[in-house]
Order: structure tokens, then sequence, then C-alpha cells
């Protein structure tokens, strides 16, 4: 593969040796060219980014990024975006004179101030300090073998990874090394120096002279398709026969003085670059090509073919771009008078005949290299200088149709026709020639054919106020006429009948300009709105489906189509471009699939007019368009069958740009991460799209998208892998992905061991509570069981006080005392009622609480008996509120007769004058039952003292005590919130006046 640049002695010694006759052979070949039709040369300068105007070198790396270099640094191109790098970045110089990239993908830099390695976006540069033999390196060469050849001004020399050493002491020694070119499996590296050509294999030089007189600066050496080396020089082209180097004549119209840069294609053309111009030699021909109308454009420095097939050159207009010659276009630079192109047709001569919008019809032959485009109009006897339509009969006659009329050449001489001659409208649209022969012509509201130079005309509609003009005519192999119009529109005609086909069909359009049929019979009816597919085979017609933007069509607004050679596509112009709709995948699989075509593929007339498609007997096909006229020829046409080169080119954590290497371990707060790839396809970058997943995150890859940058946001600790495709310009999807892997760690207290740890402690509390819970579950118990037990001895006591043996004494004395005084009767009556109030006090000591009812039961009796017992010491009274239901409510048994007994014995008996009186009363309030015991007794004080008269200071009530123990362990078990007040009464005079104990019994 070719490497070199123009050194700066050889530019100097050019300019003033060879520049007058240079300036002459400019002049010479610019006027031999004028005609010559115009291929697509994409051209980047400054204005798309490029840093330099001057391009010396070019080469494309591994990852597919273009890099170019010039007076003005280094520049990276990925297809839209160039990257620019000069000694700010870490060049040792802005003149960059060659590149190429190592095995291990490190670029190596050439500069008129020593060599630079480009690693990881970091220049490393070497000088004669590191062993080169001159800091100005003319070209760079990386072999097979992983040397690195450096060619400078002084000699030669190799780095094998470790220095740089000078070599070919043997061979070139310190004569200046222009260019280099590994010549494929051989092993063999030819170089051209200042004093010829030398080769290298099997570790020897071998050199070739040139022939006297020619200039022995060789820059450039490439292999022809017949495998033979030719070598470029400041005087031409040279080929090595025989062991010598021979010239090789150009034909005369092309001169190459000074050739800069030279390589083969996959095809076996090999390409030229020299100082007034590109040419391309396939062995035998030259063809010489104008870049660009710019006269700097022809000053060609290098030449580069990428892996898409591309030929790329640095000129001094910047880098040109060009991908064969499958588009290519004819407008006033190459003779044509006007840019808007309408019918075109070709005639028996070979002549194309194109139709203007303003300056007539254009004839010309394409194949002529030193051609004249001849301009007929109105001033040479055409009808009208404003032409729409062209058609070549068999007999050679040629018919334009014009806005004034129809003109027919037939050898040489027009003859014009108007509506006085039987056309039906001066103005005439399109023709179409039928099965019979005869030649229809559409214009104006009406149709028009000839037969025998006869006309015979008849219109569409009869009705006056429509106004329409006939666009396109077109015959099915039924033999079906289709009529599209302008605002009219579709019609069909079967020889006697119009049928106006938009209504029928239902067709919201009413502009057609164009109707195509493939070999099934569908029909195809472009439209301003898209193209509508016509079955006539179902249901006696219909439209089955559509083509649109949604499609893929580069514009709804359809004003030409047709089918190519052999009608497996559908090509269809618009308003925005060219596009190609694939009519046998339809047909086989069901599904649409459309190609468009731009600038970027070399269909420059971007705006296609009507009627303007042609199709030739070659299969080359004819556009007409708003920027002049435009020939595809398909078997020139270069695919792209390359994959786009995949990479992730940047990596963001957050908004931070990282240098992640892969497999990184991130922490699990780096969790936001984005991506930014690109899909390199130099053939039409805007064509490209990209499909992405993160495995981990995603299972299925992304709907295809433009977008270069992927964001993901929050991700959970785990192991995920980033994966992007890309498709190449015509949909071809890369097979493997780029891929990143990358590790979130898991935060520590998602770990297994810190969960193990937090198992076991809290394993630890766990068990510890449930110890500690079991504790207090049986402290509980103890205490509820000692309670209990409490309870149930002060439930004894309480038992045993309501039977204490004073009470039971005193009751037996009574009894005998009635027996005594013969009051049997009474006796008897005491007795009933002491069995009676024992059996009660049994019954109730069993349980826990009874309801108010049981309780009055046995304090009735009680007071019964202690009312005998003390023959009317006392009265009692009971009562009980309406709002208390005695048998619902329920109160702890045995509550209430300690606190009685203690106002009979201690407050009423004592009491000297007036009659005792004891009163027992139950209120509701708030949700509590108050009992209130209340006596006129002698009062606590007295009580009190009267004891102290009577030695027991010491004396207390036994079952106040037991009672009050029994409220503390009720509110203890229960949560109850049983409480009494006991309050000493007064008289007026504050004489004691007895004693009242209020009970307070929450009840629910």
């Amino acid at each position: 593969m070719l490497r070199c640049a123009l050194p700066l002695f050889l530019l100097q010694q050019f300019s003033r040796t060879l520049l007058p006759a240079f300036l002459a052979i400019i002049f010479s070949f610019t006027i031999s060219s004028s005609s010559a039709q115009t291929f697509n040369f994409r051209n980047y300068s400054v204005d798309d980014g490029l840093p330099f105007v001057q391009v010396y070198t070019i080469f494309q790396d591994s990852k597919g990024y273009l890099w170019s270099g010039g007076y003005g640094g280094l520049s990276r191109f990925d297809g839209k975006t160039f990257t620019n790098f000069s000694p700010r970045s870490g060049l040792p110089n802005y003149w960059v004179t060659s590149i190429t990239e190592d095995s291990r993908g490190d670029l190596w830099v050439g500069t008129i101030k020593g060599a630079s390695r480009y690693k990881d976006g970091v220049f490393e540069n070497f000088t004669v300090k590191d062993g080169l033999p001159d800091n100005f390196v003319n070209c760079l060469l990386h072999d097979e073998r992983d040397v690195l050849w450096v060619g400078t001004q002084k000699g030669l020399c190799r780095y094998t990874g470790e220095k740089f050493s000078n070599f070919g002491n043997d061979g070139p020694g310190q004569k200046p090394v222009l260019c280099f070119y590994q010549e494929p499996n051989t092993g063999r590296i030819w170089m051209g120096t200042a004093n010829g050509v030398y080769v290298y294999e099997n570790n020897k030089f071998t050199f070739y002279d040139l022939p006297p007189g020619i200039n022995t600066a060789v820059t450039a050496i490439s292999k022809d398709r017949y495998g033979r080396i030719i070598a470029g020089t400041a005087d031409g082209l040279l080929k090595l026969d025989n062991g010598h180097f021979n010239l090789i004549f150009t034909p005369q119209k092309i001169e190459m003085p000074a050739v800069s840069s030279m390589i083969t294609d996959r095809d076996g053309v090999t390409w030229i670059g020299a100082n007034n111009g590109l040419f391309s030699f396939d062995g035998e021909l030259f063809t010489a090509y104008r870049v660009s109308p710019d006269v700097n454009a022809s000053t060609i420095g290098c030449l580069y073919i990428d892996y898409e097939s591309s030929l790329w050159l640095g000129t001094h207009h910047g880098l040109f771009r060009f991908r064969g010659n499958g588009f290519s276009s004819f407008g006033p630079d190459d003779g044509l008078a006007s840019t808007f192109i309408f019918g075109i047709t070709k005639d028996k001569k070979g002549n194309i005949w194109a139709c203007s919008q303003t300056k007539g019809v254009f004839r010309f032959n394409p194949d002529e290299s030193d051609r004249n485009v001849e301009v007929i109009n109105k001033s040479k006897g055409l009808a009208s200088d404003i032409t729409n339509a062209a058609l070549t009969r068999r007999n050679g006659d040629v018919f334009i149709g014009t806005t004034n009329g129809l003109s027919k050449i037939s050898n040489g001489q027009i003859t014009n026709y108007h509506r006085k001659d039987g056309l039906f409208s001066d103005s005439v649209n399109c023709f179409m020639v039928d099965h019979n022969g005869r030649l229809w012509m559409g214009g104006g509201k009406g149709l028009t054919f000839m037969e025998n130079e006869t006309f015979k005309s008849f219109g569409i509609t009869s009705a006056p106020e429509e106004s329409f003009d006939i666009w396109t005519l077109f015959e099915d192999r039924r033999g079906i006429i289709w009529v599209g119009t302008y605002n009219g529109g579709l019609f069909s005609f079967d020889g006697k009948t119009f049928t106006n086909e938009q209504k029928r069909l239902g067709l919201a359009y009413d502009s057609y300009f164009q109707v195509c049929e493939d070999k099934d019979g569908r029909l195809y009816f472009g439209a301003l709105g898209g193209v509508f597919i016509f079955d006539p085979k179902i249901n006696g017609g219909t439209v089955v489906d559509s083509l649109t933007e949604i499609d893929g069509l580069s514009s709804d607004l359809i004003y030409c189509m047709m089918m190519d050679e052999n009608a497996e596509h559908l090509w269809i112009g618009t308003n925005q471009g060219l596009s190609r709709f694939d009519v046998l995948y339809y047909r086989k699989e069901k599904k649409k699939h459309i190609t468009t075509y731009g600038e970027e593929e070399g269909f420059t007339g971007v705006e296609c007019n009507s009627n303007g498609t042609f199709i030739d007997e070659k299969g080359d096909m004819w556009f007409g368009t708003v920027n002049g006229l435009i020939r595809y020829s398909p078997k020139s046409f270069r695919t792209n069958p390359a994959y786009a080169k995949t990479s992730i080119k940047g990596i963001r954590l957050f908004y931070n740009d990282s240098l992640l290497a892969y497999n990184r371990e991130l922490e699990y707060s780096e969790n936001s991460i984005t991506f930014e790839y690109v899909g390199i396809c130099l053939t039409n970058p805007d064509k490209v799209r990209y499909r992405y997943k993160l495995d981990g995150w995603e299972s299925e890859y992304s709907p295809p998208t433009p977008e270069r940058i992927a964001r993901y946001s929050n991700l959970p600790p785990g192991k995920y892998t980033f994966n992007v495709i890309s498709c190449n310009n015509e949909g071809l999807w890369t097979p493997e992905p780029a891929a990143f892997s990358f590790l979130i760690k898991t935060p520590f207290w998602k770990r297994p061991w810190f969960w193990l740890l937090l198992t076991g402690i809290a394993v630890f509390i766990l068990s510890a509570a449930i110890v500690y819970r079991i504790r207090q579950i049986k402290r509980k118990e103890r205490l509820e069981t000692e309670s209990r037990v409490a309870m149930a001895k002060n439930e004894l006591k309480a038992l045993r006080a309501q039977m204490n043996p004073h009470f039971v004494f005193n009751s037996l004395n009574s009894i005998q005392h009635f027996i005594l005084t013969n009051k049997s009767a009474d006796a008897g009556k005491y007795l009933n009622k002491f069995a009676r109030l024992m059996r009660v006090i049994l019954n109730n000591s069993e349980k826990s609480l009874i309801t108010i009812r049981e309780e009055l039961e046995y304090l009735v009796l009680y007071l019964d008996l202690e009312e005998m017992r003390f023959e009317g010491k006392f009265t009692t009274a009971v009562t009980i509120a309406e709002e208390i239901d005695i048998d619902y409510y329920e109160i702890p048994a045995m509550l209430l007769q300690p606190y009685v007994e203690n106002a009979i014995l201690h407050g009423l008996t004592p009491k000297q004058t007036g009659g005792g009186k004891l009163e027992i009363s139950m209120r509701l309030k708030a949700n509590t039952i108050i009992c209130s015991i209340t006596d006129n007794g002698i009062g606590r004080e007295k009580a009190r003292e009267m004891r102290q008269l009577s030695n027991r200071k010491d004396h207390t009530s036994l079952g106040m005590k037991i009672t009050h123990d029994r409220l503390e362990l009720i509110n203890r078990l229960n949560g109850s919130q049983l409480s009494l007040t006991i309050t000493d009464l007064y008289n007026d005079d504050g004489t004691a006046a007895g004693t009242r104990v209020d009970i307070f019994i929450p009840v629910s």
C-alpha cells in the first residue's frame, strides 16, 4: 500500500522549472474537458472542520477513522466530525507529511520535525536524538513483519519496537526516500528516492535506474492490473519491463508532468494524482477526471482507498471522496445552458435530447469526450423554448412537446404542429406510443393521437369548469390507456370510455405525474401523495398498497418514475431526491425495501422534474432534475458490502469523561453511565443507524436510531455488558457488536458477608429477646400466680372475716336468747336467715365477679340478721338508680360487706342517742358505678377514742384491710381502676355526723 508525500524540495523545483509549462497544460486540459460529464466528488474543507486546505497524506486506521495531514496539523474524521491535533496537542510540528498504524493500533505520524507515536491520547515524539537519520520525514510504512519503515531527507531507518536504527547503507544510503510501496503477497518493499527506485527483498536491496532525461525523483509507486510495477515522476509515468523502467506515453490530450501519488483499486484500476488533476489507468487507457471547478482541486497531493472502496483525494482544496462512476451529471459546466431538465430521449445516433425549461432542447453525445452540446430552440425553428417532453420513433424522428405545439425533427428538418393542425391543445406535456404504433400526446384537458400523419383529438371530460393538464400517458399490457393529470385526477381509457379512477378507487389525491407497470401486471401510480400500487386482477382492479415517506421514500411528492431494465426495481423521483423500490423483493417477501439516493451517493440533482426519466439501450437511466441531467449507470455503481466500523469512543460516569478499562469494577455509587459510540461508514454517514442493549439490564436491542449516545441511570449492582451494532449506508448490520463489560459493586450492606453478620447479630438479638421475654413471661406468670394465691388467701380471709367467730358466736347467742325467752318463732326465723347467709357466702366465694343483684341479696340477708341481733339499734335503706341494670353489671364478689360491717360495728352500735341509720346507694356516672355506704354513727374519730379507752390501740378492721388488698390485686391482675374514698361527715356545729364510703367501680 502506497504511503507518500511530495517533499518540499520537489515542490520548489517544480515551481521553478515546470510552472510555465504546467499552466499551459492546465489551460489546454480545461478546454479539452469542458464538455466532460461531471462525477460526484464530495468535498470536505475548512468549512466542514478540516484545519488545513493543502492535504499531503491520508490514512484509515483499524477502527475506521480517516486521518489526514497537511500544513496545519493532523485531523481525524469519523464521517461527520473532524477532530484536530496540532503542536498544542503534542505534535512536533504543524506540517504533517505521512501517517500509518502499527499492529498494536498505535498511530505513527511523520512531520518535518520528526516522527510521533499517538497512543492512548498522548503523542510521543522521536527525532535524530532517538536514531532518525533526519527530522524531515517524507514517508512511513508498517510492513507485514511488524516493522516500521521511515523515509527521511537523509536516508532510511527502521523501528522494530525498541529503537530506530539506520538502514540501507547498501541501498538508498543518505538519499532522500520519498515514497514506499509494499507489494502484496510477496514481502517486497519498493521505495522511491530522489535518485531512482530501490526494492528490498530477501534482506538485500536492488536498484533500478530510470531512462535518460527523466527526472530521477520517484514520488509514487504502484502495481497495475497486469502486475507491472509503475513509478510516478515529475515527467510522467514509468513501467518496469524486463528489469528496466520505460516511459508510458499518454494520449496527446492528456499531460501528466508531475505525479504526486498513485494507488491501484480492487478492480485493477490505477489512480494517478498529479499537479493538474486526477487520472485513471486501466493498464491500457487513460481517463481524465475533473474533480471540481476550483482550480486548486486539480493539485493533488495524495490518494487513498478506504475499506469501503471509496477513493480519497488530498488536494490543495481539501479532501475529496469519489465513490465511482455510478452517477454522473451534465450541467452548465458541461455545456448545458439550463439546469431545469424535463423530457429526455435518445436518437439512433446515440445523441441525448434533453428538454429544458426556457432554453429549448439540448442535443449531445454523452460517450464523446470532445463533444459539443447543440442547443435547438425557437430561433432554430422549434415551436417554443419551453419544452416538456421528448420521444424518438422507430424511423428516427424525434418529437418534442412544447407549450406552443408539437415539433417533429426528421433528418435535421423541424416541422411544427398546432391546434389548427388537429391538436387538442397547443400544450404538449407527454408522449406515448401504443401497441398499434400510434403516437399519443397529452396536453390541456384532452388527448391527441397521430396515425399516418393524421391527428385525432378528443377531450376527457365535458365539464367546462374543470381545468387540468395531462402529464402522463401509459398503456398497460391489457391495452388500457392510463391518463394522469395535474389537478384533474386519474383516468383509464379502454378505447371507448374514460373512467375516473380517482373517484372509483376513492383516492384522495388529484395529481398524477407517472404510471408504471411491473412484470406481474401491477400498476404504480405516482401522485402528489405517494405511490399507489394497483392490482387489476383483484375485484376488477383495486389499490392494494402504497409507498410513502413512512416506508422510506425521500418524499411523498412524486414527479417521475420508471422501471429499470429488468423491471426489478421501481425508480421514483421526488422533490427531495431519488428512491428505489425493490419490486422483486416485494413480490417474493411481501415486504417493502426502499433505498434513497442523494448527494452523498452522487445524485446531485436533488429535485426531479416531470417526464424526466429515460432508460437507454445500455440500461443506463437518465433523470431530468432542477440541477441538470443525471445519468445512472447500474453496472458502474459501486455498492458498499463493507460493515460499518463500530467502536465505543467514550464513556462518562455521570457527566465526567472517564478512561475505563474493560471489566472495570465500579463502586455502587458510580451507577449512572453514558456510552458514546460511532459506526464509521464514510460512504454515507447520515444513513448509519445504531441498535444497542445493556446485557444484565435489557434483553432486546433498541430500535434503530441515529443517536450516538446511550444513557443509563441508577443501575443496580451487577455485571453488565454494553453492546452496540451499526448498519452501513445500505442497511447492512454488523454481525458482532462493539462491547464493553463492567461491574457495579454491591454495597457492603448488600453483600453476603454483611448479611451473614447481620443475620448472626439478629439471631443473637432475637435469641436474647426471646430469653428475656421468656423470663418476663415466667416472672409475670409467677407474679400472677402469687397474686392469685394472695387473692385466694384474701378471699379466704374475707370468707373467714365474714364468718368470724364473734359474728357466729353472737348469732348463736341471739338464737339461744330467742329460745330461752320463749321466742321460738324469732329464733327459727333468725336461724333460717343465718343458714341462707352461709349458703350465699359459700356460693359467692367461688366467683371472682357477681351481679349486683347477687351482691344485694347477700347484703340484705346480712343486714336483716344484724338488725335482729341489735334489736332495732339501726335501720337500713338500699337505693339503686334506675339506669343500673342489676342483672347485667358485675362487680367483685364480697366487695361491699366489709364496709357495711365496719359501719355497723364501729359507727352505729356505739351510738348512744338517736336511732342509727345506714344507707346503701348505687348510681351510674360516666361508665362508673359509684357505690356509697353512709352511716350517721359516731364517726371515725370517736370510734378511735373509744378503742383507746378500751386499750385496743392497735386494732384494725380485718375486713377493711382484706378488702383493700383485694382491690390492689384486682387492679394489678386485670388492669382495672377500682378505687374508694372515705369521707367524715359533720353537723353544722362541727360535731361528728357519721361516715361515707364511696367505692368507684368502672364498667363497660
